[in-house]
């Protein structure tokens, strides 16, 4: 990119987060996790596994699930979370990987069986779901964040205030109902938490991405 985002953006404020869900058609023959697991050290290389896109950060959750669980998956790039999602209804993947967030509707419809969430916690849209952490693989934790940057050297009482206002409004009931509808969990941060969080995720998928050996296309 041509710019840098740790230095060229000031985070004002943190809205939510997501965790990542590995899911499978409902009329898959994976029932859990486990069978997941199970097939592709049976078969190294034949399970496949839909993304919205070569070295976005649902793919590279993928590609730290093949770390963790020591198996070779095949990752198939799609352009977006639609046509991923159609493939794996299909069933011509056999795993979806996609925030809660774009499976939540065909989940909902009965369509799409969610094996395991990849947050340490469960989330509270799908408190039935297991984690990747309780699935036998202790401490794995992803998810995507969602939040509000503003333009280096924005004046910080600008930041502050903004920043107060969001944390105000995450605070009310209704809004966290809103956004743990969508399958995101509120979650408000000061500025200064916030700009830290994003420097050491930017420090850490930098090399996740190099090791996956994702490239732009």
């Amino acid at each position: 990119l041509p710019w840098d985002p740790t230095r060229d953006l000031v985070a004002v404020a943190h809205v939510a987060y997501s965790p990542v869900i590995i899911a499978t058609s409902a009329n898959s023959r994976f029932k859990t996790l486990a069978d997941v697991v199970a097939a592709a050290k049976a078969a190294p290389g034949k399970v496949t596994y839909g993304s919205p896109g070569s070295g976005t950060s649902i793919h590279l959750a993928g590609h730290l699930f093949e770390k963790a669980a020591g198996i070779d998956l095949v990752h198939v790039p799609y352009k977006g979370s639609n046509p991923a999602m159609m493939d794996a209804l299909a069933g011509t993947v056999d795993l979806l990987v996609s925030s809660v967030p774009s499976a939540m509707s065909q989940i909902k419809a009965g369509k799409l069986r969610p094996l395991a969430v990849t947050s340490l916690k469960r989330s509270s849209s799908l408190p039935d779901v297991p984690t990747v952490a309780e699935s036998g693989f202790r401490d794995f934790d992803v998810s995507t964040w969602y939040g509000l940057f503003a333009p280096a050297g924005t004046p910080a009482a600008i930041v502050t205030q903004v920043n107060a206002e969001v944390n105000r409004l995450l605070a009310l009931p209704d809004v966290q109902a809103a956004i743990q509808a969508q399958g995101a969990e509120p979650e408000a941060m000061t500025p200064a938490k916030f700009q830290a969080q994003m420097r050491a995720e930017y420090a850490k998928w930098k090399g996740i991405v190099e090791s996956s050996g994702a490239k732009l296309e």
